[in-house]
């Protein structure tokens, strides 16, 4: 009996440990979250300003210039694709740390949809960058300011994120097996 007291308080500490970690992951999610939409609302203001013909009187005279506008515009799709993201890792890690068990249905819906945004957000980096590289090698102006967007890395985290998505779809099988089991 002491053996299953010493593996029961084990385990008991192991999930506390899971819980404080989850928590943290989920904390952490919101605020980056946070920080993006503060960041994206900025570059879309910057884009407005530049649209409306006001740059020039505010310093800002790249954002007027067409180049300025596209990268602008492409680095807010962007980074809307990983704020979409980001709030599924966040509900992930908030059912993970609500819940008994982590094999369940719903995360692996949850890291399915995260896995599908992060595909869209990396392909649609991929094509922006090839069209912003155009741009730039005929020498639109204002494009040279452009940040560099993302490659593929996205596409491949988010069909990552699918594949692990569907392992714990299987677990949540297992789990449904092994609870009818007993």
């Amino acid at each position: 009996m002491a053996k299953n007291d010493i593996k029961e308080r084990t385990l008991e500490q192991e999930k506390q440990s899971f819980m404080k970690m989850c928590k943290a992951f989920w904390c952490g999610a919101n605020v980056i979250r946070i920080i993006m939409i503060v960041c994206v609302s900025i570059l879309a203001l910057c884009l407005i300003i530049g649209v409306a013909g006001g740059a020039a009187d505010s310093g800002m005279e790249e954002f007027s210039t067409a180049g300025g506008m596209i990268a602008v515009a492409s680095m807010c799709v962007i980074a809307t694709g990983y704020i979409i993201a980001l709030g599924f890792g966040a509900k992930i890690f908030k059912t993970l740390r609500d819940g008994e068990t982590p094999f369940r249905y719903d995360i692996a819906d949850k890291l399915k949809g995260a896995g599908y945004v992060m595909m869209v957000t990396g392909g649609l980096g991929f094509v922006l960058n090839v069209v912003i590289q155009c741009l730039k090698a005929n020498g639109v102006e204002g494009i040279g300011t452009a940040i560099e967007l993302p490659d593929l890395i996205p596409f491949v985290f988010g069909s990552f994120l699918v594949a692990l998505a569907y392992v714990f779809n299987y677990g949540c099988k297992l789990q449904q097996e092994s609870d009818e089991t007993l």
